[in-house]
Parts: C-alpha cells; structure tokens; sequence
C-alpha cells in the first residue's frame, strides 16, 4: 500500500526553494536535449553583474599590487643611492682631514722647509732607487725652468723619486734620440706644499704639486717663494 508523505508535524510544507538558492540568486546551467541523437549540450549563464564587478575588482588589485612593489623599488633605490653619496662624502672628508693633518707637521711633507727652511736648505736626499742618484734641497726657492711633467705625490721625497724614475726610464724608452735632448732627463723638481692639498692646488688651477724639470741647470735662474726645490747633483 502506498504511503504519502504529510510532512513533519506542524510543517506546513515547501513550495519553493529558500531564497538562498532561489533562481534570482543562482542560475545552474541548463541542458538542452541533443537533436542529432548525441551527448546533450551544457548550456552556462551568462555571468551577472556581481561576477563582473568581481573580475574588475581583482584586476584592479592586481594592478594595485605591481605599482606597489614598483613604487617601494624606486624608493630603495633612491635610498641606496644617498646611502652611497653620503659614504663617498664621508671619505672624500676624511682624505682632506687626513691632509690637512699631514700639513699641520710640514716636517713630514717638505723635509722640515716649511718649518724650519735654515736647517733643511743645503741637506742631502739620496733616491733608494733608480740608480741612487742624490739632490740637493733648497728650501723657499724656484727654479725658472719649464717642467716636462707634472704630477701630485704625497711628499717632498716622493717628488725626488719620480725625477729620479724619470730619468731612469725615459732616456731608455727612446734609445735613438739625440744626447742633447734635455727632456729626456729630470735634473731638478718644484714641490709646492701647500699644494699637496688636491683642493686648493685645483682652485689655483695646478695640475699638481711636484714638478720634473729638465737641465741644464748652470745659467736658471732663481727666485723665492712657497716653493722648495731640490737639484740633481752630478
């Protein structure tokens, strides 16, 4: 015998669907019977305008997120690039302090012209290289030769050394070259002290602080100033 079902007690029954999964708030896809005998076809919704809202609302945050990251980069890098500034400042700082230092002992650049010219003038310096060729130190003087080349060194012997370098390879550098060539060969320096600063020699418009000057020596002429010399002795 057949049983109908009379629901729950106090049920009244359900005519349609909670409005959760009414039609107004979901479409499923429907099938449509096939005509040629085949697999029935699935036909989907088409999305409604919250589906849309949602696809621009991701695309949107997605776009948000690249320009994010894109702005926080630039933003490291700007601050890498003051942080390496202000590193290359700092030791562009400490060089000119460490010179300035050096200058405050003159005894340690010039060989004691600056601060004591009477004692230094007349003393020997001996180069520990290049054939050990010695000179002759005057202090508060120039000669008036012209320099076959300038350069910046850290001291007053260091100039010495390089005449003494220079003469050393030059000459052999140019095996053909005439005996009476004069620049061929260093037989004095300048050394301006003060100049030993790269800032100020640079605000003078001095391509250094040592200068290589070639012979012959016997008829320069001689002048004081804040330069000190030093002469090669034959």
């Amino acid at each position: 015998m057949a049983h109908e079902w009379q629901g729950a007690p106090g049920a009244t029954g359900y005519s349609s669907y909670p409005e959760v999964y009414s039609e107004s708030h979901y479409r499923a896809p429907t099938i449509a019977q096939a005509t040629d005998g085949g697999l029935p076809e699935v036909i989907h919704p088409t999305p409604k305008w919250s589906e849309k809202v949602l696809g621009r609302f991701s695309t949107r945050r997605c776009l948000i997120s690249v320009l994010s990251i894109t702005i926080f980069l630039l933003f490291a890098a700007t601050v890498g690039l003051a942080a390496g500034v202000g590193v290359l400042s700092r030791k562009a700082n400490t060089a000119e302090s460490r010179t300035a230092a050096l200058l405050s002992n003159d005894t340690d650049i010039d060989r004691g012209c600056s601060s004591n010219p009477e004692s230094a003038t007349g003393t020997f310096y001996t180069s520990q290289a290049f054939g050990s060729p010695s000179f002759k130190i005057l202090c508060n003087t120039d000669i008036g030769i012209s320099p076959v080349q300038s350069l910046f060194v850290s001291n007053f012997d260091d100039c010495i050394d390089a005449c003494a370098s220079y003469s050393f390879y030059t000459a052999g550098n140019f095996p053909g070259s005439s005996p009476s060539d004069n620049n061929l060969t260093c037989n004095a320096v300048s050394f301006i002290t003060q100049w030993t600063n790269r800032s100020v020699a640079l605000s003078n418009n001095a391509p250094g602080n040592c200068y290589l000057k070639p012979g012959p020596l016997a008829n320069a002429s001689l002048s004081g100033g804040e330069v000190h010399i030093a002469l090669l002795q034959s």
